[in-house]
Formats: structure tokens, C-alpha cells, sequence
């Protein structure tokens, strides 16, 4: 491997106890060419260099250690982290003709009906919808004048109303805990 820049030599903590030493993951990042790298790179390349395999936290250990001493700098990207030299001349390790895609405040379609009041909303609504069910067989046992499972016509139309009652009140619940909640979004 070849030779770090002085400034990164200072600031690495030599411990020889480790498997993984900061040097190895420095100068595999050093020696990459590329602008960042994600950590699974890292960790690849830098078993490839030693020929031994290392654990996934142990790799984080050492590129936290990094980012802590100013050797690296690290972002956050699509769900990952990415690390690069901390080069004080750079502005940013991606080049200036790539527009990286701005983060978004909006809240997605799934996590919108993964929220509590959502949830709770449908729940009114099938509510609802099983009223309407209540409600034609009520209509039914009217008409005929007889009894469903020795249930009268006022038996099943009243049910069908009180769960009309609770849906609502189901979803009119829910619509207050929405905007009592205050939602945040990313």
C-alpha cells in the first residue's frame, strides 16, 4: 500500500491489538480514486488487501473512529452511509457537474396509510360499510315481515345505525387525532 499524506499519519491511532487497524481502512479509501465509497466497498476492498474477512461492525468501528479524528468525512445517501478523505481543498467528493437529488419533505403514499389515524380511519369506514350490510338486511326482514335468526327488522335496523353512529365516530376520531398529532414529515 502506498504512503498516507502526513496530516492523515498524525491523526491515526496506531493500536496494533486490532484485526482492522485505522491505517488499513484509510489507505484503501486513499488509494480508491474514487470520491466516496459506500462501506460495503470498503469493507471488500480491504478484505481483499489484508485477505481476511471482518465484521460488518468492526468496519463501522474503524470508519466511525475516522469520521471522529477528521480523517474522513461521512454522508448519509439513499438509506447508506458514504465516506471520503476530509480534504479541506474539496467542497464535496461529488463532482460539480452532478446535481444530487434534493431531500424531500413529503411524506410518501406508504407511510401516509402506515400512520395510526389512517389506520384507524379505515377502520371507521368499514364500519360504515358493514352498516349498509345491516341495513339491506334489515331493509329485507321488513318487507317479509319475519325474523332472521330470531332477530326482528328493528333489531338488525338498529344495529345497522349504531354502526353507522361508531364509524363516524370512528372517522371524525381519527380526523381530530390527525391534526392533533402535528404531523411531521422527513
Amino acid at each position: 500500500m502506498s504512503k498516507l499524506p502526513e496530516w492523515i499519519e498524525q491523526r491515526l491511532d496506531e493500536n496494533l491489538q486490532r484485526d482492522l487497524r485505522q491505517r488499513d481502512v484509510a489507505e484503501v479509501i486513499s488509494e480508491s480514486g474514487e470520491p466516496y465509497l459506500s462501506r460495503t466497498i470498503i469493507q471488500q476492498r480491504v478484505e481483499k488487501e489484508i485477505g481476511e474477512k471482518f465484521d460488518k461492525s468492526t468496519v463501522i468501528d474503524r470508519l466511525t473512529e475516522l469520521v471522529e479524528q477528521g480523517v474522513l468525512m461521512s454522508d448519509e445517501v439513499c438509506g447508506g452511509q458514504i465516506y471520503w478523505i476530509h480534504d479541506d481543498t474539496s467542497e464535496w467528493p461529488i463532482p460539480p457537474d452532478v446535481d444530487p437529488e434534493p431531500v424531500s419533505n413529503e411524506m410518501t403514499v406508504q407511510e401516509f396509510f402506515t400512520t395510526k389515524p389512517v389506520i384507524f380511519a379505515f377502520l371507521g369506514v368499514g364500519a360504515v360499510l358493514v352498516s349498509s350490510l345491516f341495513m339491506w338486511v334489515g331493509g329485507m326482514v321488513s318487507s317479509d315481515n319475519s325474523g332472521i335468526l330470531g332477530l326482528q327488522a328493528t333489531d338488525v335496523l338498529t344495529a345497522g345505525f349504531l354502526l353507522i353512529f361508531a364509524g363516524w365516530a370512528i372517522i371524525g376520531s381519527s380526523i381530530l387525532w390527525w391534526f392533533a398529532r402535528k404531523p411531521t414529515f422527513k
